[in-house]
């Protein structure tokens, strides 16, 4: 099972690292194998500051960035009907994934086209929450993934990020009931929250892989 691994501009990921990197065989389309060399990636940065600022009660993975590349055995053409074969398996394995990682009520909220390099990719929104049990709030977050066809492949690419942090009662934070500890390390937590730039930079890295 020999995929390359899907290529990211070294210049796009600092402030990231690469914590997951394998390949599998992650379904079967009738007689055609998909094969995936998936990497996924955290901002490492922001972590860091989060939890040297915080403490470890908000020490999670708030970004992630992830990409696959899809090859099919035997070397056959993507076309309309494999798109859609792989789409259905891709959104139903990322929604698996983003359940994994400790979102919940996660909902398709979008769908949308990119053209990338002359090439159109689909790609689905997602919408889902992130209980941070230690400071009483939870977040709300923004995920997508797009699925490109190439030469006898894919590119998947996706991600999520943090909107908003939301308090115990449903409300914003800063208009809710905490203590007053919690209260202060749920609003400096939201000052680390920067959604229209998160959006920008994850539709960056997604038109950018290879």
């Amino acid at each position: 099972m020999d995929v390359p691994a899907p290529r990211v501009p070294e210049a796009l990921l600092e402030g990231w690292r690469p914590i997951e990197d394998r390949t599998e065989r992650p379904f079967q389309a009738g007689p055609i194998a998909v094969n995936a060399h998936t990497i996924v990636y955290e901002d490492e940065t922001r972590r860091r500051r989060i939890r040297e600022s915080i403490g470890s009660n908000a020490d999670t993975v708030w970004r992630f960035y992830v990409v696959s590349r899809l090859r099919l055995t035997p070397r056959t053409s993507t076309s309309t009907v494999l798109t859609r074969i792989v789409e259905s398996n891709a959104m139903a394995a990322f929604e698996r994934k983003l359940h994994e990682r400790g979102f919940e009520s996660v909902s398709r909220t979008g769908r949308r086209t990119l053209e990338i390099r002359g090439t159109l990719a689909r790609m689905t929104q997602f919408d889902a929450i992130v209980p941070v049990p230690g400071l009483g709030v939870d977040v709300a977050a923004r995920a997508a993934l797009a699925v490109r066809p190439g030469d006898r492949e894919y590119i998947l690419a996706g991600g999520a990020y943090p909107r908003e942090l939301i308090g115990d009662d449903g409300d914003r934070v800063g208009t809710g009931s905490r203590s007053r500890t919690d209260e202060n390390d749920a609003e400096a937590l939201a000052e680390y929250l920067d959604p229209e730039a998160d959006r920008s930079e994850l539709l960056r890295l997604i038109r950018s892989t290879s």
